[in-house]
């Protein structure tokens, strides 16, 4: 099992994760100062990770499931095994879930979430 997802209600299995996108906004605040060139800066760290998971699965009965768990009111933690830096705790936001039928097959399933990592337990 290289990458997965777990929640309250058990585990989601993706057969492959087809795409990651994460992107972390920077939080200082720039101050500009009237008859000065440089402006005052307050420095804060940046945010946690935000972005876009794209899940493959090979059985429409799965992919549903999966889309249905993440659609829960909960955080959720996705591990993978094969690329580590990838590992987080989020929860779903922005655009949600989404699930769609491969045209090309019309046997695949993807599940997208559009995900915010959040910190803790």
């Amino acid at each position: 099992m290289a990458d997965s997802i777990t929640y309250s209600g058990g585990t989601i299995s993706p057969q492959l994760v087809l795409g990651y996108d994460m992107s972390r906004a920077a939080r200082n605040v720039v101050h500009e100062i009237i008859d000065r060139a440089e402006p005052d800066v307050s420095l804060r760290p940046g945010s946690l990770r935000a972005g876009e998971l794209r899940l493959l699965f090979t059985d429409e009965d799965a992919a549903h499931t999966a889309a249905v768990a993440l659609s829960g009111a909960e955080a959720f933690t996705f591990t993978s095994t094969t690329r580590p830096t990838l590992t987080m705790r989020f929860v779903v936001d922005g655009a949600g879930v989404a699930l769609a039928l491969d045209d090309g097959t019309r046997e695949l399933w993807t599940v997208t979430v559009t995900y915010r990592e959040v910190a803790g337990p």
